[in-house]
């Protein structure tokens, strides 16, 4: 049950015990009338007495069930405030639209460790090379508020692949947009027989971890890469029903 959800089901109790106990005292008052017609005074205070024992045990046990419900709720406000908590964004640079802009800011309110997994992809055959500091193997760290930017090149990627030379990344650079699609395809057909337009993708898996051990992964998220955007794109499944491995591991 949510913290707020169970803050509420606690002063609802607490307000239904402070009913229940007006009640109970009022029954008592009737019954002592009744009982003091009825028997002698000795009999009274022991009746008496035995109703008032019983009432504080009650009374006790319910303070001590309130006591560890608080105690449940302070584990768990405590268990979210140590949670890696992190926010992260893809985007295309504003200055050069063939680089993008990663962003990672750290919603904790302590120190985080993230690692950046990148997965290129050419129609869904995975790119073996990486780059660094988005090859989940590098940490990046940041200190409470404190938010990070990198940058890559997608074509600097393709480059390094063999894919493209330095004249072919160049010319691509000096055409419009339709143009520029229409040559990046032409490349891509020419060199891997694709027999329609390619796509590029990327998937972008985010691990964030701190100095209490607490480890939080987030779900995969996929992006293509298009002249001056990266589209975020849809999964067929919510991410806990994905049965794909994580592909990082933290030490």
């Amino acid at each position: 049950m949510p913290v707020t959800l169970r803050t509420k089901a606690l002063k609802y109790n607490m307000t239904k015990n402070l009913v229940i106990h007006s009640l109970f005292l009022l029954v008592v008052f009737f019954l002592y009338k009744i009982v003091v017609r009825l028997y002698s005074f000795n009999d009274t205070i022991l009746l008496v007495t035995a109703i008032i024992l019983f009432w504080y045990t009650w009374e006790t046990y319910q303070i001590k069930k309130a006591n560890l419900f608080l105690a449940e709720e302070s584990k768990e406000n405590l268990k979210l405030q140590r949670r890696p908590i992190i926010g992260f964004e893809m985007d295309v640079h504003p200055e050069n639209k063939y680089k993008n802009v990663f962003t990672l800011i750290n919603l904790a309110n302590h120190p985080v460790a993230v690692k950046v997994k990148c997965t290129f992809k050419i129609d869904e055959k995975i790119i073996e090379k990486s780059i660094p500091s988005y090859n989940g193997i590098r940490y990046w760290n940041l200190q409470i508020n404190q938010t990070k930017y990198g940058n890559f090149s997608w074509l600097d990627l393709l480059y390094d692949l063999n894919i493209f030379t330095t004249k072919d990344i160049d010319n691509l650079k000096t055409l419009s947009r339709d143009d520029f699609e229409k040559e990046l395809t032409s490349i891509l057909i020419y060199k891997y027989n694709f027999g329609r337009k390619p796509s590029f993708t990327m998937g972008l898996t985010i691990i964030a971890i701190n100095e209490f051990n607490e480890c939080l992964k987030y779900p995969k998220i996929h992006y293509q890469f298009c002249f001056d955007r990266i589209p975020e794109l849809t999964d067929e499944k919510p991410f806990w029903q994905q049965d794909e491995k994580p592909i990082l591991k933290t030490n």
